[in-house]
């Protein structure tokens, strides 16, 4: 794919997306459906686990320039949030390369000089092989999710998309899309692991698209 048909597809996201702050270098907004809390050692947090709808769902997730426009079968995982059939090992009909590569990814991540507390207690969770177990004992899937504009809709369990919250002692910010600190260490890991990158910044209104020339790094 040429760059000029990623720009195209980059502008034609921005104008469907119903964010209205602007993405963050290597990030961009999701619907989550899921919210999962963890304590900074990687367990689950009280049976904290809530279904999320309207205008809260909107999470700004890290990206890679694969898991931003996949689609079809091609396998891309995010590097943190993302779906259950992604993230959940222990889901019953787990595609085994999807779980590697979502593991595998975030690992890499883990182990570099950009690691940061969440994500290491986020994958010691995931380790344990136990996130679809713990949603089944709170949440019966299919789920009925209810977006900003109040339309509802049915989500299947491998599509159910989940976000992370880490209570980290003296950090206020146990989401890790409120998270600066963990927001800049992936936009610093995934520059050194793509030396030559195309990004478009843009900031998303109500009425309007404003648009920056792209920033090649």
């Amino acid at each position: 794919m040429s760059w000029m048909e990623k720009l195209y597809q980059t502008y034609e996201h921005g104008i469907r997306s119903e964010a209205s702050t602007p993405w963050y270098v290597s990030h961009f907004v999701k619907t989550a459906h899921i919210e999962v809390s963890l304590d900074i050692t990687g367990n689950l947090i009280n049976g904290q686990i809530k279904l999320l709808s309207g205008e809260e769902s909107l999470t700004v997730i890290p990206a890679t320039e694969g898991s931003a426009g996949r689609a079809g079968a091609k396998i891309a995982p995010h590097p943190l949030c993302d779906e259950i059939g992604y993230c959940a090992s222990d889901f019953p009909d787990i595609e085994q390369a999807k779980s590697d590569a979502y593991l595998t990814q975030l690992k890499n991540w883990c182990d570099s000089e950009y690691s940061h507390p969440k994500i290491l207690a986020i994958y010691a969770y995931l380790k344990k092989q136990c996130l679809w177990h713990d949603l089944t004992q709170i949440i019966e899937f299919p789920i009925t999710f209810t977006n900003k504009r109040g339309l509802k809709s049915k989500i299947n369990a491998e599509k159910a998309f989940i976000r992370w919250r880490v209570e980290q002692y003296g950090n206020p910010c146990s989401g890790t899309w409120d998270d600066f600190d963990l927001i800049q260490k992936w936009i610093a890991y995934d520059k050194s692991v793509n030396t030559k990158k195309r990004i478009l910044f843009y900031y998303r209104t109500d009425t309007t698209l404003n648009r920056e020339p792209f920033q090649v790094y």
